[in-house]
């Protein structure tokens, strides 16, 4: 996430430099056809792993049996009273209720920073990233 005047962007730009969690594979983007070069549009060939970027990790990605992305109404992506909670974490941190129930709006859509995207494409971002604590996640889905 990073400021931009009114809005926190959730996304970090894709590039070819973009670090892959766990360093794994990269991502390519090839030039197919360019206006400079008398074509009618420019065009883009962009591959890369589905670890690449931000992203959502869905039940499907760590179960067999999992709902996948396109399980999901659209209606779920969207946040209508969203609110996000910065909590500073250490490696490997469990967030707890404690962590944030002070400062949790029952009515808003709860988005958390642990600043950990100034780790990315160090070793610690995926071995020793902060994660949510099992009765944190019961108290979110209520």
């Amino acid at each position: 996430m990073y400021k931009h005047d009114k809005y926190i962007i959730l996304s970090f730009p894709i590039s070819e430099n973009t670090p892959l969690y766990g360093n794994n594979g990269k991502i390519i983007i090839e030039k197919l056809t360019s206006i400079d070069d008398g074509n009618s549009a420019n065009t883009l060939s962009i591959n890369f792993p589905n670890h690449s970027g931000t992203h959502i990790d869905v039940p499907r990605h760590f179960f067999n049996d999992g709902l996948s992305l396109t399980d999901y109404p659209v209606s779920f992506w969207i946040f209508n009273n969203p609110q996000l909670i910065e909590v500073s974490c250490n490696e490997g941190q469990l967030i707890s209720a404690v962590d944030i129930e002070q400062t949790i709006n029952p009515e808003s859509d709860i988005l958390l920073r642990t600043g950990f995207e100034n780790s990315r494409g160090q070793p610690k971002y995926w071995d020793c990233n902060p994660g949510l604590a099992p009765e944190l996640g019961t108290i979110l889905r209520t």
